[in-house]
């Protein structure tokens, strides 16, 4: 346990330390990272990399709906929740924003995409939503966001999928989804707080999953287009053991968007706080 490597915790001496929620920061080098970190394979590995250039700007999107309400929320422990949260998500953005640097010194061309993204989701889209939906749906739709990464962290700690991983990455995706876990229901009861309705939940789920899985399906093909050996023969076959493969991204996200539109659906019905802090304890110390 010696060799363990150490978080550093933020929160503030003034402040009375919240025990579930916890704001780390880590020093990340990628330096010793292979091309093909995920299973030594080109379509997972792609896909883990368009997932991870938008989350820097995905965090900050994430920052803003649940931030707007902030003002409102009159329960004390929420209040201070949501200040963790932004802490949380801060530290998020910045790891993945080292990383992007990082794919970019491989010889990745990523600005294409994330500029893309970026101009498309926040200058029109994020505008459009609010213009016509208001704010709240921005919220809902952070929530809807929220549930999925939550869902995937879980599967991080609950299944072999993350022993695939690169040490480096791994430690990444333990931390990141450790902090997912711990944070998963605050954007959720924000939205409880401000407007409980149902349609407005869903609705937030349906668009956000809409702009989710486009995202991940340009993103990847954006890496994959990089790939000069990767043949249109290998990519079938490598899809086809990401689809029957029941803990791959796109089967665990089925999972989670369907559970959902349980009426009386909470982020907190599943409890893997325990499993999360044990398994990414055995990678570092203070978690």
């Amino acid at each position: 346990m010696d060799n363990q490597k150490q978080f550093k915790l933020l929160q503030g001496q003034n402040r009375q330390l919240n025990q579930d929620i916890l704001v780390r920061s880590f020093n990340w080098d990628f330096s010793n990272v292979p091309r093909y970190y995920l299973g030594n394979n080109v379509l997972r590995t792609s896909m883990f990399n368009g997932l991870s250039s938008i989350f820097p700007d995905g965090e900050k999107f994430f920052i803003r709906s649940v931030k707007y309400f902030a003002n409102e929320i009159k329960d004390t422990k929420l209040q201070e929740e949501i200040k963790l949260f932004i802490a949380q998500e801060v530290q998020h953005g910045k790891a993945h924003e080292k990383f992007n640097h990082f794919l970019e010194e491989q010889g990745y061309e990523i600005e294409g995409f994330v500029g893309l993204f970026k101009k498309i989701s926040f200058d029109i889209l994020e505008k459009l939503i609010v213009e016509i939906f208001g704010h709240k749906m921005t919220l809902s739709i952070t929530s809807a966001m929220e549930h999925y990464t939550a869902v995937w962290a879980n599967n991080s700690f609950t299944s072999t999928i993350t022993e695939d991983f690169s040490p480096t990455m791994k430690e990444l995706v333990y931390w990141h989804s450790l902090e997912e876990i711990e944070h998963k229901h605050v954007s959720f009861d924000v939205l409880k707080e401000v407007d409980d309705d149902y349609l407005l939940r869903i609705s937030g789920m349906l668009m956000g999953t809409f702009a989710l899985y486009g995202l991940l399906v340009v993103g990847t093909t954006s890496f994959l287009l990089q790939e000069k050996n990767y043949s249109f023969f290998s990519f079938l076959k490598d899809m086809g053991k990401v689809i029957s493969n029941r803990n791959s991204i796109i089967r665990v996200g089925i999972r989670g968007f369907l559970s959902y539109f349980k009426p009386d659906f909470h982020p907190s019905d599943i409890d893997d706080r325990g499993i999360a802090k044990d398994r990414t304890s055995l990678l570092f110390r203070a978690v």
